[in-house]
């Protein structure tokens, strides 16, 4: 992979949501980050956020878990189209 090849995200864009998957991965990210977020922001319902290079929407839908009114934008155009329909089977309402 050549750095910075924003194309690898297209490439396996259907890694997002796959146990195991290199991207999946990412998602265990997510507790320790919002163990720092949380000291600023204790509580996300009802908070506008914008998740740029949201990918596959791992983070944004932990935040919509936790009540925020997210939206996302990511250049790959496969992983925003992996996001929607994972947030849709879920039932959250991400843009």
């Amino acid at each position: 992979m050549r750095r910075n090849d924003l194309t690898y995200y297209d490439r396996h864009a259907d890694q997002w949501w796959q146990p195991g998957g290199t991207l999946n991965l990412l998602q265990y990210l997510n507790p320790g980050r919002f163990q720092f977020f949380d000291q600023y922001v204790p509580d996300w319902r009802g908070v506008k956020v914008l998740d740029v290079g949201c990918g596959g929407g791992l983070t944004c839908e932990f935040l919509a878990q936790r009540g925020a009114c997210v939206s996302g934008v990511d250049p790959s155009s496969r992983s925003i189209a992996v996001a929607r329909e994972h947030a849709r089977t879920q039932g959250l309402r991400i843009d």
